[in-house]
Formats: C-alpha cells, structure tokens, sequence
C-alpha cells in the first residue's frame, strides 16, 4: 500500500522553495516598514537634479551681525542671550536640537524674550550627545547653526559678531 502525499519527501521538497520565498518576502516588508531612513528637514533647494543647501538665512544672520549665547542647566532649562541689532530681535526664537542620526530624538522649543533681554525655555528630554543646535525667529527670517559635540559643557556661541 502506498502512502498518503503528504507523508511523501517529494511533495515538501517541491514546497520548500516557494515558502522560503514567501517567508523572505514578507521579512523584507517588515524591514523596509521599520527600518525607513529619515526625511532631511534642513535648508535644501532642488537646483535641476543637483540638491543643495539653501544658506541664505544663515548668510542673513551673517549680514545683521548677529550671535547667540546659549547657556543651559541640567534640568533641561535653556536661555539665550542675543547680539545684534535690535530690529533684528524678535519677541520670540525657536530652539531646534538636531540629532545627527534619528529625527525621532531631534527637540524643538519657542523660547520667549523676557524683560531682562534674554530668551528662556525648557526642554524635558535627556540631552547626552552631539547635536546640531538651530536658532531663528519664530517666525523665520534668518538662521544661527552649530555643531555641537557634547552638551555637557552647559554653554554654547553661535553666529559672528560685527566687530
């Protein structure tokens, strides 16, 4: 008596490759979902096919002479001390912290210009690490960046000041 199909080697051989395919398959799905590279949100113009970066706001900041002074404490508290003209002051400025790797750890805060002159606000999250610190009006206008590679030191100069 012959046995039934599926007690046969042949039939599982004849199966084995297609499984694999659709198991393999369905493992480069889940990566492609969980593993996406992250979208770069900095200043960049399409010019043609060649992709730049746009430095236009940080040359505005050149021009008006501006600098930043930022100083923050362990608790996440920021405050930053603005030069420059003071048309060129807004009443508030956005804080942008840019981790160099994941933008699920990037941090951003509206710090608001307080009657003493400088701006203040706070950001919850731990800040170990380099970062790229961003600093502009609320509204736009110009840029201030710097490298940052340890956050430890509690104090940080971007821009250049007209002498």
């Amino acid at each position: 008596m012959e046995k039934p199909w599926y007690r046969q080697l042949w039939p599982w051989l004849v199966m084995l490759p297609p499984a694999a395919a659709v198991v393999a398959g369905l493992s480069t799905v889940y990566i492609a979902v969980n593993g996406a590279d992250d979208v770069i949100t900095d200043d960049y113009v399409k010019v043609g096919l060649e992709v730049r970066e746009d430095r236009s706001r940080i040359q505005q900041a050149e021009v008006l002479g501006l600098a930043a002074h930022l100083q923050w404490d362990d608790e996440g508290g920021f405050s930053v001390a603005l030069n420059g003209p003071m048309e060129a002051r807004p009443d508030a400025l956005r804080l942008r912290l840019v981790h160099p790797t994941e933008d699920a750890f990037d941090q951003e805060a509206v710090l608001a210009r307080e009657a003493d002159g400088y701006y203040r606000a706070r950001l919850p999250k731990d800040l170990s690490g380099a970062w790229r610190v961003e600093i502009s009006p609320a509204e736009g206008g110009w840029l201030l960046v710097e490298q940052l590679d340890d956050i430890g030191r509690g104090y940080l100069t971007l821009g250049t000041e007209r002498s």
